[in-house]
């Protein structure tokens, strides 16, 4: 059975032994005692415990006309364009990472998805609140909700890897390269 195969379960355990070096751990999966070595586990990313499914954040901004779609020079509509809101959507879900990265991690963008359901008119403000629902040891799973007042203007998800800030510099370097478990 693979590593691979182990990471949510390994996940948890190396948490909580942070810092431990080289030493071989033993641990329990099922039935079966694994043992391996901590270096091996370096290359996961281990946000600090603190990071948990549930945690949100939350932004307020007011819709400007700088936020208007505009097409060909010509503005179309006097609301929130979806890519301005997208914009606030990745700004409200990186405030659910930041403050859980350990110094030699960093997060990156890898998915968004928007379901603009009614529009944000210039000069509203408009509450975006994200909330973690998926996690495990590379991968943060946020669900977005914008509302103004009570009316829900658009959902959303956005997912963020987590990954050292070494590996994302490569990755940046080389972006043709095969990076595996990204």
């Amino acid at each position: 059975m693979g590593l691979a195969h182990k990471k949510p379960l390994l996940y948890r355990f190396c948490r909580r032994i942070k810092g431990c070096g080289e030493t071989i751990l033993g641990f329990q999966l099922g039935t079966h005692q694994n043992r391996m070595v901590y270096s091996e586990l370096t290359s996961l990313a281990i946000m600090k415990p603190t990071i948990q499914i549930g945690n949100s954040e939350h932004i307020i901004f007011h819709v400007t006309e700088e936020m208007s779609p505009v097409f060909h020079n010509t503005a179309i509509h006097e609301v929130c364009s979806t890519w301005d809101l997208s914009h606030q959507f990745e700004l409200a879900a990186r405030l659910t990472l930041e403050q859980h990265l350990e110094d030699s991690e960093q997060g990156i963008g890898s998915h968004i998805s928007i379901n603009h359901i009614k529009p944000a008119p210039v000069g509203k403000q408009v509450d975006v609140i994200a909330t973690i629902i998926e996690l495990d040891e590379t991968t943060v799973v946020c669900e977005l909700v914008a509302n103004i007042g009570e009316r829900v203007v658009a959902t959303g998800k956005q997912i963020q890897r987590v990954l050292s800030k070494e590996k994302i510099a490569k990755i940046i370097k080389d972006p043709t390269a095969i990076h595996p478990n990204i």
